[in-house]
Formats: structure tokens, sequence, C-alpha cells
């Protein structure tokens, strides 16, 4: 064999032997190795098989359950809204009412805007037995009556009286609910005097009240007044509501002290029972003795209405004295609902500031003619109120006057 020949023989042998030989494994890397190389870097479950051949335990579940139960809680229940307004005892309850008006030229007053009223009322309730109730109305106009006195034949001021029924502040009293359903309230409140009186400003089918209680500057207090003192309400039998209280007065004591030792008493009673839909009631004030510092101020009215589908129908009589001079004054009313949203209003008013004496426009009986219609605006919360009224004068005293109101309010 020749030497070349060996030499090929011998190498083979050698790829062989090294190819049969087993391989040199590397070294394998430590644990914290893994950790900082895995791209998840999870710790190693891994786990030895137990001695009795069983499957080996894996806790990656438990392990991964625990983690999930400290880094994925349940969210926490949100805080529940904070009201607007933090009393700091009870429940608050927010009303108010806005009225603008627009009225044409009459032969007493110049066609002009005016912000009617501009009511805002707080009432709320301190547990089941007490209850309190405060009102203003921004819109109203402080007035003052002058008194003047002839020095060296000069006329000169020499006092002035606030007319305590022009502030601002209408409602402010604490109400305890006795059993029986019987409400007692201690404060300023509306004197109960006839319908129109008691009838919410928000809620008149006409732009204003009648003239025996809208005509002031002749004497036209009979409802929607205010004084100070204490109110007893509720109702009995299911069907007669009953209003009876002491006050320092018929209006003339509004947020104020009384002006004499005289308390006036005023009663309202209302029956529902003769008629579905029928209802008749009665109301009075008493005034007490005239003394050397009191004119006695008594009222007397009666009223019924009925109210059945589209259609109201209301009438009320009110009469009274104010020192000696007598008035007396009367109105009919219908309102029909003529499509949803629209009412058509009709009403017949007389006024006499002195029955006993018809010498001059501010004495004599007044009768208003009056026709108009509401729309409502978006709910019963807003509405337009147009009335064209017409007043004459017994006796022809002043002239006819014709006006043209125009009432637009929201409430809520």
């Amino acid at each position: 064999m020749s030497n070349a020949l060996r030499l090929s023989l011998l190498g083979a042998a050698t790829c062989l032997a090294a190819s049969a030989a087993p391989a040199q494994s590397r070294p394998e890397p430590r644990p914290t190795q893994l950790a900082q190389h895995s791209p998840a870097a999870s710790p190693d479950t891994s786990r030895a098989a137990p001695k009795d051949g069983t499957a080996p335990r894996d806790t990656t579940a438990r392990d991964t359950t625990a983690r999930d139960t400290t880094t994925r809680r349940a969210p926490a229940p949100a805080a529940p809204a904070q009201p607007t307004l933090l009393p700091g005892a009870g429940t608050i309850r927010i009303n108010g009412l806005l009225q603008a008006w627009y009225m044409t030229h009459t032969t007493s007053s110049r066609s002009s805007f005016r912000l009617r009223r501009a009511e805002l009322r707080l009432n709320g309730d301190l547990g089941r037995r007490v209850g309190w109730a405060l009102g203003i109305d921004a819109a109203k106009a402080l007035s003052v009556t002058p008194t003047y006195v002839t020095v060296n034949g000069q006329r000169v001021l020499a006092d002035e009286t606030v007319n305590l029924a022009s502030q601002i502040l209408q409602d402010a009293m604490v109400t305890v609910h006795a059993p029986a359903g019987i409400s007692i309230d201690v404060g300023q409140t509306k004197v109960p005097l006839s319908f129109a009186g008691m009838q919410g400003s928000g809620r008149l089918e006409t732009v204003e009240r009648p003239m025996f209680a809208a005509d002031r500057a002749r004497g036209g207090a009979f409802g929607d007044v205010r004084d100070v003192g204490v109110l007893v309400r509720g109702s009995t039998l299911g069907h007669v509501d009953y209003s009876v209280g002491a006050f320092n007065g018929s209006g003339e004591s509004q947020n104020g002290i009384d002006r004499n030792d005289q308390k006036s008493l005023a009663g309202r009673v209302v029956l529902r029972a003769l008629v579905p839909g029928l209802q008749v009631g009665a109301s009075g004030v008493y005034g007490g003795r005239p003394s050397a510092d009191y004119a006695r101020r008594d009222r007397l009215g009666a009223e019924a209405q009925y109210a059945a589908g589209p259609i109201v129908a209301r009438s009320e009589f009110m009469s009274g004295t104010d020192g000696a001079t007598h008035r007396a004054g009367y109105y009919g009313l219908t309102s029909v609902r003529a499509r949803r949203g629209v009412d058509l209003v009709a009403r017949y008013d007389v006024w006499d500031p002195d029955t006993h004496n018809e010498s001059s426009a501010a004495t004599a009986r007044a009768t208003d003619v009056l026709g108009g219609v509401n729309l409502a605006l978006g709910g019963s919360n807003s509405a337009v109120q147009i009335d064209y009224q017409v007043r004459s004068f017994h006796g022809h005293l002043a002239p006819r006057a014709s006006q043209l109101l125009l009432n637009v309010q929201t409430s809520w």
C-alpha cells in the first residue's frame, strides 16, 4: 500500500471517531441571567416531579391569581353627586317666578315695559314636624308716603312713612305640622282672604287680579295681602279646607311692628262636596274695635268656582270698611281651553272704592271688561298672556281707557 493511500484511510477514520464522540454542552445560564434576558421577565414556575410519579403541581394559575388580585382590584364605588346647595340641616327646595310686562298707553300711564315680578322662594323641612319658608320679590320698588306742613306760608316736607307692603320680603315663616293634618304657620304669610287673593301669581287666568285686590291706589286691598301673625290651616271631613289666624293687621303691618294694640282675625273656608267640580267658600277679616290710633278694617266675601273639562267659571264678591269708608267689588270670569296650550279668557269686573261717594275719579265706581288669550310655551311652566281691557267710570268722572297688557312669564 502506498503512503498516499495510508494517509487517506487515516484521515477518514479520524473524522468518523470525531463524529461519534458526544458534543460538549455549553454551561446553562444562571436563573438571574434568565430573568435579565427573558422578554417577559416572568418568574420560573417549573417544579421537579414528585417521587410518587404524579404530575408536577403547576402553581402558575395560583400565582397569577394572587398577582391579579393585587394589581386589578375592583374599582371603588363612585362618590355620590354633591347637591349644588348644602343646607346645614334638613332639605331645601327652590322655586321662582319671573314676569315681564308690556303695557300700552292710558290716560293715567304711559306705554312701558315693566318687570312685574321677580320672586324667589326657598322652603324646606326639618324632620317630619317642622318646616319653613322664605320668599322675596326683587321687582318691588320701595315707596314712601310724605307728610307736609306749612311754615310761613310755605309747604315743607315734615316726615316720610315707608309703605311696608312695598318691601321685597314676601313670606318668612316657620311651620309646625301637628296631628290630624293641621299645619301652624308662624311669621309673615298671606292673610286668607278671597280666592283671587290666595291664588298663586303664576296661575292667574288674567295678567292682573281683579280690581278689589289690585287697584291699590283706590283702596283695592281685599286680597293678595300679607301680614305678621299665626295661621292654622288644614282639611276636615275630606272635603272642607279651612284657614284661620290672628295678625297684626290686614296687610298694613307687613314686615313691621304693629302700630296699635288691635289684632285682626282672618279666616277662609272652602267646601268641595256638593257637585263634582264645584267649590264654594267664604272669607273675611275682623279688625276689632276702632280706637284713637286704629281705624277699623273689616272684610267679608263669598266665592264660587266650577271647573269641568276645558271650562272654568268663577265669581266673587267682596265688601268691607276702612274706617268710615265702605268699599265693594265683584267679578265674573270664564276660561275655555280652545285647544292644547291655548286658553280663551273673559272677565267682567266692578270695583267701588267708596259706595257712598261718587264725586270724583278717586271714589267713583269703575267697570272693567276684559278679553284675553293664554298661550303655553313648551309646557305648563312658561306662558304668554295677552289681555285687552276697557275701563269706564260711573258718571263719566274719568275718561274711558283701553289698555293692552302683555305678560311673558316662567316659573320653576
